[in-house]
C-alpha cells in the first residue's frame, strides 16, 4: 500500500474567447500612442503546470470553470511624445526630451473559496465548499481612512459557505469569486544626448503608479481565512519598488549603441 502516487499528465483542456480593440497613431504632431482593450474570458480544467490537483481524480470537468489568470476585462495604453527643441540656445540641454505615460488596468482574477481540509476523504487537501448565502452580504470590500483605501479588508463573507459533508464534494464552483481589480498610470521623463551618429546617453526618470493607487492582491480563500487582503498584487515580486506598487521614482542611466 502506497500513501501516495504522483502522476503528471497533459490532458487538461482549455478555451478562450476574447473581443481585442486597438487604435493606433504614430509620429502625429510629435505624438505616438496606442489604445488596447480586450473583452475576454479563459475557461480551463486547471491553470498551472504542475503542482495542481484534481478535486475529483475520476471527473476531470468538475474542475471545469474560470481560468486563474481569467481577466474579464484588460485595458492598456501608452502615449509617446516627442518635445519639440525648446529655443535655438543650448541644444544639447534644450532639445531630445521625450515625455511618456502608461497606462494599464483590469477586472481582477477569480479564486477559489476552499475547505482547507480534506473533507472528501481523497487526500486532495483543499476541497470546495458549498455555498449557503449571499458572499458580499454585509461586505463593504473596500474601506478608506484620510481618503485612502486601506488594507487587510474583508473581501467576502465566509459565513456565506459550509463545509460539505464527510466523504462527499463541495457543490461551489471552481475560480467563481472574484478579487480586486488594478489600475496604474505610470509616468517617465527621457533626455537623449547624442555623442556620435551611432551613440547615445539616455537618462531617463521614472515614476510608477503616479497617482499611488492601493493595488489590492488577491483575498485568503480559505473558508477559515475570514476573506481578508493583505497585500498588494505585486508585492511579492519587490515589495515597494516598481509596477503596481505604491507610487516610486527610479533613475535610470544608460549608453545605447
Amino acid at each position: 500500500q502506497f500513501r501516495g502516487i504522483t502522476e503528471i499528465e497533459t490532458a487538461a483542456n482549455s478555451t478562450y474567447n476574447s473581443l481585442q480593440i486597438s487604435l493606433r497613431t504614430t509620429t502625429w504632431h510629435r505624438l505616438s500612442s496606442q489604445f488596447s482593450y480586450t473583452l475576454g474570458h479563459a475557461i480551463d480544467e486547471m491553470s498551472g503546470p504542475r503542482n495542481n490537483r484534481l478535486a475529483d481524480n475520476y471527473n476531470r470537468r468538475f474542475d471545469r470553470g474560470n481560468a486563474d489568470f481569467d481577466y474579464r476585462h484588460l485595458f492598456s495604453a501608452y502615449v509617446l511624445y516627442d518635445v519639440p527643441q525648446l529655443g535655438k540656445a543650448l541644444p544639447v540641454l534644450t532639445k531630445g526630451w521625450q515625455l511618456n505615460a502608461f497606462i494599464t488596468a483590469d477586472s481582477g482574477t477569480p479564486f477559489t473559496v476552499g475547505a482547507d481540509r480534506d473533507v472528501s476523504n481523497t487526500r486532495n487537501r483543499g476541497d470546495r465548499v458549498d455555498q449557503v448565502g449571499d458572499p458580499f452580504q454585509g461586505v463593504t470590500q473596500l474601506e478608506t481612512v484620510n481618503g485612502r483605501y486601506v488594507n487587510g479588508v474583508r473581501w467576502f463573507n465566509t459565513s456565506a459557505f459550509k463545509l460539505p459533508a464527510a466523504g462527499t464534494y463541495g457543490t461551489l464552483g471552481r475560480n467563481t469569486l472574484y478579487g480586486p481589480g488594478f489600475a496604474a498610470v505610470d509616468f517617465s521623463i527621457f533626455k537623449n544626448f547624442r555623442i556620435q551618429e551611432r551613440y547615445s546617453i539616455q537618462l531617463r526618470a521614472e515614476i510608477f503608479n503616479i497617482f499611488d493607487r492601493l493595488n489590492l492582491g488577491g483575498p485568503n480563500g480559505s473558508i477559515s481565512g475570514d476573506g481578508l487582503i493583505f497585500g498588494t498584487r505585486h508585492g511579492g515580486d519587490a515589495p515597494g519598488i516598481g509596477y503596481g506598487e505604491p507610487r516610486n521614482v527610479q533613475f535610470v542611466l544608460k549608453f545605447l549603441f
